[in-house]
This record gives structure tokens, C-alpha cells and sequence, in this order.
């Protein structure tokens, strides 16, 4: 086994031998990972002492010595006089308000005496925030009364005698502190942290003179926090500025304030300013200043710098004032600038679904309103307004709604008939409109939140809840940039969702032999199934987008990915020309996000159930997704060096229960492992943690082959013990350089 940290980096990158995972049965990384035993080896040295040394069970005012704030229903009151924390309020140096000003009601359920808040109290998130950066394990304390505050159940109130909480705190951020939380939380897939955790966690006492002058210069940090502003003219946004003390902190600064500004969305509830991308970034970290403007890769938002003759420029503000005055007149914006033209293009689908989002005959159908959509884009394309009117008669719209349809698509005919709308800024237009939230102008398709689907059982109609995720663009464009499709090679996406990566894999093939090969392989190389009729009608709306010409030869189909042949009596109207697709053995690449709930969570359960006792002897551990989903896209990959490229729970690398185990050897001996990326929260309001997996069929694998895995954490410490935010997406392109770059790509 070889392991290397970089310096100054949070990736843990450990090479193995396959033999030595199966050994062990592990596919974590962290598992490899000697950090932790070194850490307890130098707390020793340090005569360390359990935290819990220093938590009484009781203070002598009777408050207790460590709790959490109350479980259960949430009731949330504007008018309320205490203000509610919740884990996304806790920042690194200390607490934002801004961001989730809630507040509750005083002697409420949520307001219980025990977990109110005091000065010098210090607060540890247990649990890591749904869909945000903040992590578990994150530490601040009071260095001042706030008045009345509490807390919710996923933050920990602390309170210690006998040793300074200043200095608690920030040895909990330390490298010391920091490798005994990320021990405990390994290879857990609810991330929590007990009480018993906590007192377990080993602190070396230092001299109370020492731990006072952490505590004074904590108190001068605490006087720093919150030095970011951002400058709009009306209700556009403009620039983000990212303010940081020192000069060391720059590269983190940049990160925060891109990743900020790429999805801007107003904080504050009834907010007038614009959702979109903020053209501009500028960070200012001691004595170094720079400015980036936003441009368009492939179908994502990058932050280029903005050079005069080699050195740092900054646009003076009249030029600031023009790119919101061109913001403001979408309609009228050149396609030249592309991240404009993305802007302009979800503003089209804006309106034209602003046209049909109330129609009575649509009420409470959303998926069907999309699919809608999609008809009146393609139909807008190629017959004009007599198929438009048919199309939306046969969804049940009346003459008043059809003519703000065609009064909407009135407005871009021009651009349409232009094919000015297409592209890659456009295709990455449709996918925003497809991602707001709901309140803000669409729905909540991709938010976690669950949708009613239709299904059919022996002819009766029936509804199931499913929920939809999103897999992040950056993720998406690097695990095909890992996977390497090409031209010739038949590529698959079992589950292909709103068609994600097929259009990054199309966009991959065109930067490597231009638009012409590209269709080609768009046409007639390239597949997608997905058992989800929305699912379906929007990634061939998408890659219709990038390449119009194609939009007849596409090859995305209707069906459940699990079986070849539908049942007679399927619960959706499956397209048999997807069946030549899903024969064994064809495929050179088989990409994706396949579902991964701990039950299956797709269409035909009892078929599914029947064909995986038939084609595999047994259902141990019940039908999984990612059990299931795992196995068929073995089965479609070429036994002669196929390539299979998924993103998987991580809880399929370690968990010892529902016949995991089993699953990973099988995998071993049907494949030579060649990298693992562990990744923190990916998908928005879903605490699941996931995995790059990255595998290549074989007849006979060589269990000497090299594995490369990495782990990707949410927070690390650099090189001067300072904490430090993972730049995810950054830190995953470069795990894929390495990878690329090395003796066994």
C-alpha cells in the first residue's frame, strides 16, 4: 500500500493493490488512511485528557453540561423574539444571521430553557446541514450575548469548567481536533456525532496563560467576521467582493465568492433582486486585489481573470453599468456573450412556462406541464403555430391560454427561426430553468422534494412519490472527462435522468473532433433510458438544444434499464426500440447516477423482483437500487475491457449489512477497480454521501492491478494548521489529472 498527502491540499489520494481491498473489504479511502493512528499516537505524547473531563453532567446553576436543541416539528415564527440557529448559521468565525434569519417563538416547543444560548457557550454542529458546505463537526463559541437564541436539534450546546472554552474551541478546529471528528464519522452513513463522541475526544491541557491568549485573539477574530458585500444596480447583481485580512487567504476567498456568485439567489424572503449569475467576482485579501467576469464551459459558469497586458485590470464602473443595463434588456443581448445568452435563454423558458403554469386543465400536474413545454419548444422549431395549438388542445388548453402561448413564442420567434437559441449557453439555460426552486418562478423538480407519478396497475392509474436529485454540472463534466467516450464507442446512461451526462459526453467528443463527428456520435453511438416520462421528454429536449439537426435521430427511449424486454403489463408505455439497446455485452462505457435508495425505488417492482431471482439465485439484503442498478451495468459493459463510470452511495464502499459485502466481491472479480473518488454532500436537501466509481471489465482481473482512491473531505487543514474550505469541484479535476496523468490510465 502507498499513501501521499499533498501538501496544502485536502485530498487523501492512497494507492492499493485490489487484493489488499478485498482482503479487507473496504473501498474507502479514509479506511487506508494511517492519519488518525499518528494523531492518537502524538495526543498521547501531548498526556491528552477526554474532553469529557471537562463537560459536567450538571453546572451548579442547574443547566446540563452538554445538549442539543429540541427534536421534532419546527414551527418557526417571523414575529418571534428569539432568534433560531440552524447549522448553515454557523460559519468559521462565527455566526450568520443573514443567511437564515428565523426565529421562533419564546416558550414555544423550540424554545426550551435548556438548550438557550449564552456568551461563551460553544456550539458544535452534530449533523451535517441538507444541501449546504457546512459540515459536521463545526465549532464556534459566543464571544458575546446575543440576547435570546436557541438552537436546533443538529447543533450541540457545550459548556466546560476547568478549562478555558476559547481555547476548546479552536483546538476542536485544529489538525488534533479536527482528525478525531473525521475518525469518528468514517465510514458512517447517518452523520452524526453522540454526546459520548464528544467527552470520548482527547485535549491536551495546556497552561491557563496560554489558553487566555487563544482566547484574545479568538475575541479580535470574532471583531473581523462578515466582510463581504455584494453591489447591484437595481435589482440586478453585479459584483460580488470577497474581503479577507490576510494575503495567505486570497485562493480561499476566490473560492467562496465563485462559488457564491455562479447560482446567486437572494437570501432574505421577498427579496426584488434578480436570481442568475453574477457577472463579476473581486476579491481583496490583504495587500492582493483581483477581478474574474464570468464566461461559459461546456454547460458551466467559470470565473476567467481580467488582465491588462499580463497584469491585474479592473473594469471601471461605467463598463459595470453597461453589463447591467445589457442584463436588464435580455432580449436584445449578441449571442457572443455567452453567459448573457444563458441568462436570455432561461428567461424565454420563464416566460413561455409563466403561459401555462396556471391553466386549470395543468393545476397540480407539473410534470405534464414540462413535457408540455418541450412540445411547444419542438413543435416552435419545426411546424409553427397550427402544431402548437394541437399540441396544447390536447393537453386540455383552452383558446384564451393558447394565445399567450403563441403570444410568448411571438416574442423569440425571430431567435428561434435563427437557431440563436442553441448551443451549449442555451442547453445550460434550459437545465437552470429546470433547477429553480419552487416560489421562485418554477418547481421543485430536482430539489429532493417529492413528486406524485403516474403509474399503471392492470389498467388502473395510481400514484407514487419519487423524489428527483441533480447531479451537480461540475461532477457530471468530470466524471466524463475520467470515463474518456470517443467517437467509435457505443455510450450509455442506464438512467439517464434530464440527460446530463449524454450531453457532456457529447460536449467531450466535440472538443476532441469537432461538430460534424460530434452529431454523429450523437446519432448514432450514444443512448438514454430512463423509466420517467419527464425524464425522458427533457434530456431530448437538452441535447436537441446543443445540435437541432439531430433531434430526429436521437436515441433516448422510455424503458426500465433493469430488463431487456418489458412485461406485458408494464406500469409505463415502455418504447420497444429501446430493446436492442439493452442487450448484455455492447457497451464500451456505461456513465451515470444511477438511483440509489436502500429499496428499490422503480417502476415493475415484482418483474424486477422476478428477473433478479432467475438471472442471480437470490435477493439477500432485499432489492436495493444501487445493488441492482450495479449488477445490470456490469452486464452491459463489454466482458473485454467495457468501461463502467457510476456515482454510488458511499455507503456501498464500507457498510457490513444488506449483502454489501457480497456485492463488492462479486465487482471485484468481475472487475479491475481503477479509482474511487469519495466526495462530501453533492445533491441539494439530501444528506446522502456518494462516491465516483470507476471500474473495467475483464474476463480474468488482475488483483494486482493498482487502485487509486481518493477522499475528498469538506473542510481540511493546510500546511499552517489553518482551516480551510475544499474547493470540491477544483479538487476532483485535479484527483482526475493525477489519475489521468499516471502509469496505470
Amino acid at each position: 500500500m502507498r499513501m501521499h498527502d499533498l501538501p496544502d491540499s485536502p485530498r487523501l489520494q492512497v494507492q492499493v493493490q485490489q487484493f489488499e481491498m478485498q482482503k479487507h473489504n473496504r473501498w474507502s479511502p479514509g479506511y487506508f488512511d494511517g492519519r488518525y493512528r499518528q494523531n492518537e499516537r502524538e495526543l498521547r505524547k501531548l498526556q491528552s485528557v477526554p474532553l469529557g473531563n471537562f463537560i459536567p453532567e450538571e453546572l451548579p446553576d442547574g443547566s446540563l453540561g452538554i445538549t442539543y436543541g429540541q427534536v421534532g416539528a419546527r414551527k418557526l415564527s417571523p414575529h418571534g423574539s428569539v432568534r433560531y440557529l440552524q447549522v448553515i448559521n454557523i460559519r468559521d468565525t462565527g455566526i450568520d444571521f443573514a443567511i437564515k434569519p428565523d426565529r421562533i417563538a419564546e416558550g414555544s416547543h423550540n424554545d426550551p430553557a435548556r438548550s438557550r444560548v449564552e456568551s461563551e457557550d460553544i456550539l458544535f454542529t452534530n449533523n451535517a446541514f441538507r444541501g449546504t458546505e457546512t459540515l459536521i463537526g463545526r465549532c464556534i463559541v459566543l464571544a458575546r450575548d446575543y440576547g435570546k437564541l436557541n438552537i436546533s436539534q443538529h447543533i450541540d450546546r457545550v459548556r466546560v469548567t476547568g478549562i478555558n472554552p476559547f481555547y476548546v474551541c479552536c483546538f476542536l478546529k485544529s489538525r488534533f481536533g479536527w482528525l478525531q471528528v473525521q475518525r469518528v464519522m468514517h465510514g458512517v452513513d447517518a452523520m452524526t456525532i453522540s454526546f459520548g463522541r464528544i467527552r470520548a475526544m482527547e485535549i491536551p491541557p495546556l497552561p491557563s496563560s496560554l489558553q487566555s491568549e487563544v482566547e484574545r485573539q479568538y475575541r479580535d477574530m470574532s471583531k473581523m467576521h462578515d466582510r463581504d458585500y455584494l453591489i447591484h444596480q437595481g435589482d440586478v447583481p453585479l459584483v460580488t467582493i470577497e474581503g479577507e485580512p490576510h494575503a495567505r487567504q486570497f485562493d480561499q476567498g476566490f473560492k467562496q465568492a465563485k462559488n457564491y456568485s455562479r447560482n446567486f439567489k437572494p437570501r432574505q424572503q421577498g427579496c426584488p433582486m434578480q436570481e442568475g449569475t453574477v457577472p463579476f467576482v473581486i476579491t481583496a485579501a490583504g495587500n492582493r486585489a483581483e477581478m474574474w467576469r464570468a464566461v461559459v464551459r461546456g454547460l458551466n459558469i467559470e470565473y476567467e481573470p481580467i488582465r491588462q497586458s499580463g497584469a491585474p485590470a479592473f473594469l471601471e464602473w461605467r463598463e459595470l453599468l453597461a453589463e447591467a443595463g445589457q442584463a436588464r434588456r435580455a432580449k436584445v443581448i449578441s449571442p457572443q456573450q455567452q453567459v448573457l445568452v444563458a441568462d436570455l435563454a432561461h428567461q424565454f423558458f420563464a416566460d413561455l412556462f409563466a403561459s401555462i403554469d396556471h391553466v386549470r386543465a395543468l393545476r397540480n400536474k407539473e410534470d405534464q406541464k414540462i413535457i408540455l413545454f418541450n412540445d411547444i419548444i419542438d413543435h416552435a422549431r419545426k411546424d409553427g403555430e397550427a402544431s402548437i395549438g394541437m399540441a396544447c388542445r390536447r393537453t386540455g388548453l383552452r383558446a384564451p391560454a393558447i394565445r399567450r402561448v403563441l403570444r410568448t413564442i411571438g416574442w423569440y420567434r425571430q431567435k428561434i427561426e435563427s437557431q440563436e437559441l442553441s448551443g451549449a449557453a442555451v442547453a445550460r439555460g434550459y437545465r437552470t430553468f429546470l433547477l429553480q426552486p419552487g416560489g421562485r418562478g418554477t418547481h421543485r423538480f430536482f430539489t429532493g422534494e417529492s413528486q406524485s407519478r403516474a403509474y399503471r396497475i392492470k389498467g388502473v392509474v395510481r400514484y407514487r412519490n419519487v423524489a428527483r436529485y441533480f447531479t451537480p454540472t461540475e461532477i457530471t463534466q468530470q466524471m466524463v472527462r475520467l470515463a474518456q467516450p470517443r467517437a467509435r464507442e457505443l455510450v450509455i446512461d442506464m438512467t439517464c435522468g434530464t440527460g446530463g451526462f449524454l450531453a457532456e459526453s457529447v460536449a467531450q467528443v466535440a472538443e476532441e473532433d469537432g461538430d460534424a463527428t460530434a452529431q454523429q456520435f450523437l446519432a448514432h453511438h450514444l443512448v438514454g433510458i430512463d423509466d420517467d416520462p419527464f425524464c425522458v421528454s427533457c434530456a431530448r429536449e437538452l441535447l436537441t438544444f446543443l445540435y437541432p439537426h439531430c433531434a430526429g435521430h436521437l436515441q433516448v427511449f422510455l424503458h426500465n434499464a433493469l430488463y431487456q424486454r418489458a412485461p406485458s403489463q408494464s406500469e409505463i408505455d415502455e418504447d420497444p426500440r429501446a430493446e436492442r439497446h439493452l442487450r448484455p455485452g455492447q457497451y464500451d462505457l456505461v456513465i451515470g447516477n444511477p438511483p440509489g435508495n436502500a429499496v428499490y425505488s422503480g417502476t415493475n417492482r415484482e418483474e424486477v423482483a422476478r428477473q433478479w431471482e432467475e438471472r442471480f439465485g437470490h435477493l439477500e439484503g432485499g432489492l436495493m437500487d444501487h445493488n441492482c442498478f450495479l449488477r445490470r451495468a456490469l452486464e452491459l459493459a463489454r466482458p473485454d475491457g467495457g468501461r463502467v463510470c457510476l456515482l454510488v452511495p458511499e455507503g456501498l464502499l464500507s457498510r457490513d449489512n444488506r449483502a454489501l459485502p457480497d456485492l463488492r466481491s462479486e465487482v471485484a472479480s468481475q472487475c479491475e477497480i481503477r479509482l474511487i473518488v469519495s466526495l462530501p454532500r453533492v445533491f441539494k436537501d439530501n444528506n446522502a454521501r456518494m462516491a465516483i466509481l470507476f471500474l473495467v471489465r475483464r474476463p480474468r482481473p488482475n488483483s494486482k492491478c493498482k487502485v487509486s482512491l481518493v477522499e475528498l473531505p469538506e473542510k481540511w487543514r493546510d500546511s499552517d494548521d489553518r482551516e480551510q474550505t475544499t474547493d470540491l469541484f477544483g479538487e476532483l479535476e485535479a484527483a482526475v489529472s493525477d489519475y489521468l496523468g499516471g502509469p496505470g490510465a
